[in-house]
């Protein structure tokens, strides 16, 4: 009886040799396909490596112009706000020295003074008084000027000066006279006039022309002069109607005439 289980409970050797075989081949055969499959393994490791390292240097010169170009448009704004602020900053120099320029430059304008005057001459049954004007040229500025040139006062009767005046200027003959005038200091602009002399005179030389000339006396002229060490030329254009002013004895004589009559430089 214990035999019989022995026979029929213990595996045949045949059968356990077949099984250990079996085991050992398929054992071999997973080492032969892990071997197998361990090279390919590394192979595409080693692929995606190389393909790692030919990227990576793509990818460092792309971030590399990124930062470039970043910096390259940082460096033009900072360019153009310094060009900005030099051009500010230079005119502001030329504005300043011009300033300085115009301070120390001479300046002649026109005195308009009253001085007492001869007259016989009536209007509506009234004896003028005997005050009349005189021109003069005043450098009010700090350099003497150089008359280079004075016209000769121009006289007219108008009634609208301001449209009946020429456009451009028809002055009187230059006076050469190549004065110098300090500071403060002033020279006459021809001979003292009554406003109302220079009327009747201009209405009696228009009448045989059959002119009717109404309106009241117009009085302009120009002056040219320099500094005397630059080549500028300034000029002073002045233009006046006689006024009749209840409160003086010869009137006034008012700023009138296009704009180009009284403009300076």
């Amino acid at each position: 009886m214990f035999l019989f289980l022995v026979i029929f409970h213990i595996p045949p050797l045949t059968q356990q040799y077949t099984s250990k075989t079996a085991a050992q081949q398929n054992g071999t055969k997973a080492t032969q396909n892990n071997s197998e499959s361990a090279p390919a393994d590394g192979q595409k490791h080693k692929e995606q490596s190389a393909q790692s390292n030919k990227l990576a240097p793509n990818d460092d010169k792309e971030w590399i112009g990124r930062v470039g170009l970043y910096i390259n448009g940082l460096l033009a704004i900072a360019t153009f706000v310094l060009a900005i602020y030099a051009v500010k900053q230079a005119n502001a120099a030329l504005l300043n020295a011009q300033a300085l320029i115009n301070s120390e430059r001479p300046w002649v304008m026109i005195q308009v003074k009253e001085v007492p005057i001869e007259s016989t001459e009536y209007y509506h049954g009234k004896l003028f008084g005997n005050n009349g004007f005189q021109l003069t040229m005043f450098n009010y500025g700090k350099t003497p000027a150089h008359i280079l040139d004075c016209k000769e006062l121009k006289f007219d009767v108008l009634e609208h000066p301001d449209e009946e005046l020429p456009v451009p200027p028809r002055y009187g003959a230059s006076n050469l006279i190549k004065r110098f005038l300090a500071p403060t200091d002033s020279l006459p602009i021809g001979p003292p006039f009554h406003p109302h002399t220079v009327r009747r005179e201009i209405v009696e030389a228009s009448a045989p022309k059959g002119e009717h000339t109404q309106g009241e006396m117009v009085v302009y002229g120009l002056i040219e002069y320099s500094d005397g060490v630059s080549r500028n030329a300034f000029r002073s254009a002045f233009c006046y109607r006689h006024d009749h002013a209840p409160a003086s004895i010869a009137g006034n004589l008012i700023p009138c005439g296009p704009q180009v009559y009284n403009e300076y430089s």
